[in-house]
């Protein structure tokens, strides 16, 4: 079946499944794509570009979040970086859970500025019968609590509930300002999807069964996009290759403002 075959293709193509326990990425599994080349042939393409952030894998399934930060922080030369992220890590308080309010206060406390757009800074008490949140949920309130606190003693503007549309990511990477750190539910792609419609067997991807799974919160760092074809380009913690990944706008819109993401965008200048 013809069909059948061409969502194989993709599947075999797409990035490593969202939903399984084993994130962890060796060393020995990265791979260093040919750099010039794909960022020639985006280029070409007529991409919005910024290609000083390099690709940083997670090495556990918690940590997708503080892999963006490396990516910024490496992308923008920031000195003793390491050292400065693992102090921040602590003065944060953080385990395995990370919240966005977590990685602006690092951001601040590595001297870099940045600004949070949430519709709820503080972990929502909605969230606390979600499986990705329930186990810690109490805890991580406290803690997101104190970090908030924290950071509007260093910059009252840092953190701002509101909800911002596509066009405030497109004017940011744009104007060359910066990536911007975005929470998804990775279980929401397109990519997971088709997944979903490989095991029901209904072929269909606007079929109510083919959710891709529960929510699945993952970050990933936005570094440009293609007007003409309208696609973000990303960086993927998840990912073992470093190339650059497309998703279209509109299956942006959809994963970033699934149940649990709360529409967090966190927008870095440098």
């Amino acid at each position: 079946n013809k069909y059948i075959k061409t969502i194989y293709i993709y599947e075999r193509m797409s990035s490593p499944d969202p939903t399984s326990n084993d994130l962890h990425v060796n060393n020995k599994d990265y791979i260093d794509g040919n750099k010039e080349a794909e960022y020639l042939a985006l280029i070409n393409r007529g991409a919005v570009l910024l290609s000083r952030y390099p690709l940083v894998p997670q090495s556990a399934n918690h940590d997708c979040g503080i892999a963006c930060l490396r990516m910024v922080l490496r992308g923008l030369d920031v000195p003793q970086a390491e050292t400065l992220l693992a102090e921040a890590m602590e003065a944060s308080d953080l385990g395995e859970s990370v919240w966005t309010p977590d990685l602006l206060r690092i951001l601040l406390h590595c001297g870099l500025r940045a600004q949070l757009y949430s519709i709820c800074l503080l972990p929502n008490p909605g969230y606390a019968q979600l499986n990705f949140y329930r186990d810690k949920f109490s805890s991580d309130q406290q803690r997101v609590a104190r970090n908030l606190d924290w950071i509007s003693q260093i910059d009252p503007q840092a953190a701002v509930q509101q909800s911002l549309p596509l066009s405030a990511v497109l004017d940011h990477l744009s104007a060359r300002l910066g990536p911007v750190i975005c929470l998804i539910d990775a279980n929401n792609t397109d990519a997971a999807r088709l997944r979903s419609c490989m095991h029901c067997n209904c072929l269909s991807l606007s079929s109510p069964c083919c959710g891709g799974g529960p929510y699945q919160g993952h970050y990933i760092l936005l570094c440009g996009y293609l007007p003409e074809e309208r696609r973000l380009i990303y960086r993927d913690p998840m990912s073992r290759i470093s190339e650059y990944k497309l998703m279209s706008f509109k299956e942006f819109d959809r994963v970033r403002t699934a149940y649990g993401t709360d529409e967090d965008l966190l927008f870095v200048f440098g």
